[in-house]
C-alpha cells in the first residue's frame, strides 16, 4: 500500500529553522512512519486514518 504524507506550511517554516541533525532525524522518522505508518499510541483520527509522527 502506498501512503501519503503532508505538511502545512507552518509544518515547513518550523522545518526549515531546525538544526541540520534535527533535520535528518526527523527525515529518518518519517521514512521509518511511511513504512509502518498504524501505530495505535499515535492515533490521531481513526475515521480519516490520521497519526501523529
Amino acid at each position: 500500500m502506498t501512503y501519503k504524507l503532508s505538511f502545512g506550511s507552518n509544518a515547513m517554516k518550523e522545518r526549515s529553522n531546525l538544526d541540520n541533525n534535527i533535520k535528518i532525524a526527523f527525515k529518518k522518522k518519517i521514512e521509518e512512519r511511511l513504512k509502518h505508518p498504524e501505530i495505535p499510541s499515535a492515533l490521531i483520527d481513526s475515521q480519516n486514518h490520521i497519526y501523529k509522527i
